[in-house]
């Protein structure tokens, strides 16, 4: 998308702990992402995420991030 000049923005709206293990953790996240194109917002969503984190070397990484559908 960079090469179109589109560039996507993603601002984290709010966060909970669904489960958290020592070495493991899974969070629901409201992102609120925009899509900008040379300058000028084409597009913005709110999406809900659930992302996966493990912990390596004392630090949080993301394993993994899926959609939330709506039920």
């Amino acid at each position: 998308m960079a090469d179109r000049g589109i560039a996507v923005e993603a601002q984290a709206l709010s966060a909970g702990v669904e489960t958290l293990a020592p070495s493991a953790a899974r969070v629901a996240v409201v992102l609120r992402s925009t899509q900008t194109a040379d300058g000028e917002q084409i597009k913005q969503v709110v999406v809900p995420v659930r992302i996966t984190l493990v912990k390596q070397d004392g630090h949080w990484l993301v394993a993994g991030m899926s959609p939330i559908h709506a039920r």
